[in-house]
C-alpha cells in the first residue's frame, strides 16, 4: 500500500527532548486548509497512495484539523494521525473524529516515554502532560477509536521500560496496539544527543525482557510490532514483531514543501545502507538504523549478522 506523509503544521504544545523537527521547519507556517486539500487531490492523482499519516507538530492544533481529516477521509485513504492526544481530553473531539474517521482505515498512534509522570514530562518539556495524554487515550478507547501507543527508546526513560508496559498493558485492552521504535537524532534530538543515544546493546535486555512479559500475556492477542529498528537489536525469535515494509514515502507533503507543493518517493532517513550492513545476512529485509544515529554511533552502533540458520530466516520470509 503506497503511502503519503502530510504534515500540516509545525505547531506543537509540548516541547519533546527528541523532537526532530529543525529550526528551519518551525519558522514555516501552517498549511492552510484549502492548500492541504490542494496537495491531497495532487497525490490521489497518482493512483498508488491510499495511506496518509498525519502529522505535524501536533496536528489536532491546526484549526481545521476537523475539515481536513473529514476530506481526506472522503477521499477514501486510510489515515494514521501522529498526536499526542492531548486535545483528545475534550469529549467533543472525540466524538468528531469518530464521526469523520473512514471505518476499518483508521488509527491514532501516540508516544508514552514512560508512566512515570517525571520522567515522561521531562522528555516533553511540559508539566503534567502524561496525564493529559493518558487522559485523551482513555477517550479514544471509550470511543472504540484505534489506538497505537508507541515507545522511542531513549537513555533517559530506559529504566522505566518495564514498569511502563506492565501498566500500560494492564491499563488498555488488547485493542489497543504496542509499537517500539529508535530514535531520530535529528534537530532537537541532535542537540539533547548525549542525553537521548542509546547503543543497540543498551537497548536489547531491556526490550527483550519487556517483550518476554508481553508474550505472557498473549492470551489477550494484543499487535505488538518494531518499526525503524535494525533486525540486529534483538535475537531473531523476536523478529515476528518487526516491520519489514519499504522505507520509502510514495510522497511527503509538509509546509517546508511549498515551492514543490509535494516530494514524490521520498527515501527514509531510516535504512541499512552501511558497509556494516552489507556484511550482514538479513540486509534485504531489515529497514536499518536512522542515519543520524548511525552519524553518531559509527560502526558499533550495528552487529551484522552472519551464517543466519535457515529456520531463523525463515521467521522473516514467512510473514
Amino acid at each position: 500500500m503506497g503511502s503519503s506523509y502530510l504534515a500540516i503544521g509545525y505547531e506543537c504544545n509540548h516541547n519533546c527532548r527528541c523532537c526532530p523537527l529543525t529550526t528551519y521547519d518551525r519558522l514555516h507556517k501552517r498549511l492552510s486548509c484549502n492548500e492541504v486539500k490542494e496537495r491531497v487531490e495532487l497525490i490521489r492523482q497518482t493512483e498508488t497512495v491510499e495511506h496518509i499519516v498525519l502529522s505535524g507538530g501536533e496536528p489536532m492544533l491546526h484549526p481545521d484539523f476537523l475539515k481536513i481529516l473529514e476530506f481526506i477521509a472522503k477521499k477514501g485513504f486510510c489515515i494514521t494521525v501522529l498526536s499526542n492526544a492531548s486535545q483528545c481530553r475534550k469529549k467533543e473531539m472525540v466524538k468528531s473524529i469518530k464521526n469523520f474517521m473512514p471505518k476499518n482505515k483508521f488509527d491514532i498512534i501516540t508516544a508514552i516515554h514512560s508512566s512515570n509522570p517525571t520522567i515522561h514530562d521531562r522528555i516533553t518539556g511540559v508539566q503534567g502532560s502524561l496525564m493529559e495524554t493518558l487522559e485523551g487515550l482513555d477517550n479514544l478507547v471509550e470511543e472504540g477509536i484505534p489506538v497505537t501507543i508507541k515507545h522511542i527508546f531513549n537513555r533517559i526513560s530506559l529504566f522505566t521500560l518495564m514498569d511502563t508496559f506492565k501498566y500500560l498493558e494492564e491499563h488498555y485492552p488488547p485493542k489497543v496496539s504496542f509499537q517500539f521504535c529508535t530514535m531520530d537524532y535529528s534537530g532537537k534530538a541532535e542537540k539533547n544527543i548525549e542525553e537521548l543515544f542509546l547503543s543497540m546493546e543498551d537497548i536489547q535486555p531491556s526490550i527483550e525482557q519487556v517483550l518476554d512479559y508481553l508474550e505472557t500475556k498473549m492470551a489477550k492477542k494484543r499487535n505488538i510490532s518494531f518499526i525503524e529498528t535494525p533486525l540486529c537489536l534483538t535475537d531473531p525469535y523476536y523478529w515476528k514483531y518487526y516491520n519489514l515494509n519499504s522505507n520509502t514515502l510514495n510522497t511527503y507533503i509538509a509546509p517546508n514543501t511549498d515551492e514543490r507543493k509535494v516530494d514524490y518517493n521520498v527515501p527514509s532517513e531510516c535504512n541499512s545502507f552501511y558497509e556494516t550492513c552489507k556484511k550482514c545476512d538479513v540486509q534485504k529485509w531489515c529497514v536499518g538504523v536512522w542515519k543520524s544515529a548511525y552519524k553518531y554511533g559509527q560502526e558499533g552502533l550495528l552487529r551484522p549478522i552472519c551464517n543466519t540458520k535457515s529456520e531463523k530466516e525463515e521467521i522473516i520470509w514467512t510473514r
